[in-house]
Order: C-alpha cells, then structure tokens, then sequence
C-alpha cells in the first residue's frame, strides 16, 4: 500500500511540475521584457529564500514595514512608490539608477556585504585562511597566453579560503554585482549575463592565479 500511495504522489508531483512549467512557459511569452527579467530572477535557485526566512535579528532577515513593501516591488519588477525624483548625482532617479551609480555606496556596500556574507559562511563550513581582498603574488617573469591578464603587483581578488576544493588547497574567489534591469541587458537572458561576467573575471584573473599563486 505505501509503495503505490509514493508511486501516486510521485506522479501528482511530476503532473504539477509540468504543469508549472507550462503556465509559465506561456506567461513569459505574453510578457513584457521587464517583467521577463523579474520572472526569471523570481524562479532563480535560492530567490524566495527571504520570504519564507523567520524574521530574526541575529541573522539580519527581520524587515521593516518599507523594507518588506520594495523588496515585494522589486521582486514583481515593479517601481516601488515614494523614490525620489533625482538622485544625488544630478541624474533621474530610478531602481536601475540606484544600482549603478557610484554617488552614495550603494553599489560597494552591496559587494562588500555579499563578500563579507560568503566569507563567513567560508568559515562556518570549515575553510581556513579565510580572508577578504587577499594581495595576490607578484609576478616575476610568467607569461601569460591573454593580454588582458592582470599583471599589476597589486593584484587582488574577494576572498581566499584554503580547504575549499582540498586540502591545503587555497582557492580564490570574486564577487561580481550587477543590476539585470539595465537598459544593456533587457534583450539577454540572465545564463548569458552570469557567463559574460564570469568569462570576463576568468581573462582577467585566472592565468595570474594558476601561474603564480
């Protein structure tokens, strides 16, 4: 009886998946590009995390009234009410704008704070040497195949953990944020945005640190 109870239930869970897919399958299609991008980063593994998260005040996921209201906006890829009209720079202001103008912080604090979270939870999961914004070595005669290899003595990358892949293994890792809602992005996917971003950092960075480090 238990076997063919969990072969039915298995079966209404793969009805329901497909049917999932399907529903937004046709949503998308009669969407709008902004709103595209929303229901792409809405699906994302991981985005509904901080609306299921219990408000507490020792992992920063209790939000307040103004909090919560914008983080549902942004998540629909709607313009949350009350933004000011321009932004300190001089320029319009909207949410694309607050993500990429570099008056204000917003944009470094938005990295850092990420960086500082992953590092953290580096060390929960047992890296050692973990460390932000680690000088890397300097290069000393290596050549490298890329011209845009970075070869500048002060080298650095986000974070360095040892244990990551192995152990006494150092690992180097960056952060990378960007808005998806910019006006250079609203025809590409968000696969094609990561693998732009991540080819970039890998010309740049990756020969630097498999040659020297």
């Amino acid at each position: 009886m238990k076997k063919i109870q969990a072969s039915i239930l298995k079966r209404q869970y793969r009805a329901s998946d497909q049917l999932f897919k399907e529903t937004l399958g046709i949503l998308i299609e009669k969407a709008t590009s902004s709103l595209k991008t929303a229901m792409s980063l809405a699906t994302e593994k991981g985005a509904s995390s901080w609306v299921m998260a219990r408000p507490l005040h020792e992992f920063g996921t209790v939000l307040h009234k103004r909090d919560f209201r914008d983080a549902i906006f942004l998540r629909y890829g709607w313009e949350p009410p009350g933004l000011f009209e321009k932004c300190a720079c001089g320029a319009p202001f909207n949410v694309a704008h607050a993500t990429t103008c570099m008056t204000g912080g917003l944009r470094t604090m938005m990295h850092n704070d990420l960086a500082e979270e992953i590092a953290d939870r580096m060390k929960d999961a047992g890296c050692r040497d973990v460390m932000l914004e680690p000088d890397l070595l300097p290069v000393d005669g290596e050549a490298f195949e890329l011209k845009t290899a970075n070869k500048q003595d002060d080298a650095r990358r986000d974070i360095r953990a040892e244990g990551f892949w192995g152990k006494k293994r150092r690992a180097f890792f960056d952060v990378m944020v960007f808005t998806p809602y910019a006006r250079s992005y609203s025809t590409r996917s968000l696969k094609a945005i990561y693998a732009e971003h991540e080819g970039r950092k890998n010309r740049e960075y990756k020969e630097h640190i498999l040659k020297v480090e």
